[in-house]
């Protein structure tokens, strides 16, 4: 083949890769990340207590969607956590102020 010349894999193949990519990465369901970040932030208690609702979800949310991209260890670690969170407070600050 001459240099110029490119192998090219079919868009069929290039998709089955990046799914069985996505696939691999959840091999722990995001249900059962959720259940553990829901009783995590809201604790199985059986005695009344508050639980502050935003900060909450915005922990379940960050640990769900954090199992699809990173490894089980760092998905539960509070830095990572804290970075997530962060950078997505920032960012819809950013976002209002520019009314984007």
């Amino acid at each position: 083949m001459a240099s110029s010349q490119v192998a090219c894999l079919p868009l069929r193949d290039l998709q089955a890769d990046a799914v069985a990519g996505v696939d691999a990465s959840l091999n722990q369901p995001p249900s059962d990340e959720s259940d553990s970040a829901f009783k995590d932030g809201v604790t199985d208690n059986s005695d009344w207590h508050e639980v502050e609702l935003r900060p909450t979800l915005i922990q379940i949310i960050a640990r769900v969607t954090s199992l699809i991209f990173v490894d089980p260890e760092l998905n539960r670690d509070p830095a990572w956590l804290d970075i997530t969170v962060t950078y997505f407070a920032k960012s819809s600050d950013a976002l209002k102020e520019h009314r984007l």
